[in-house]
């Protein structure tokens, strides 16, 4: 998901359902303020985006 321009496997060719870059541009923003990012799929469809710091 955070690979620019993502489109999940199983999507027929000519679908334009996926995903840009602004995962990649908030993953690469929260590594440079020493953060990470974690993704998780809802149990009711959608997804839970997570921004914490690194443990030390």
């Amino acid at each position: 998901m955070f690979e620019p321009f993502y489109q999940a496997p199983g999507y027929p060719p000519g679908i334009t359902s996926g995903a840009g870059i602004g995962l990649t541009i908030v993953k690469s923003l929260a590594e440079s303020a020493g953060m990470e990012v974690r993704l998780e799929n809802r149990d009711k469809g959608g997804l839970k985006v997570e921004i914490n710091r690194f443990k030390q």
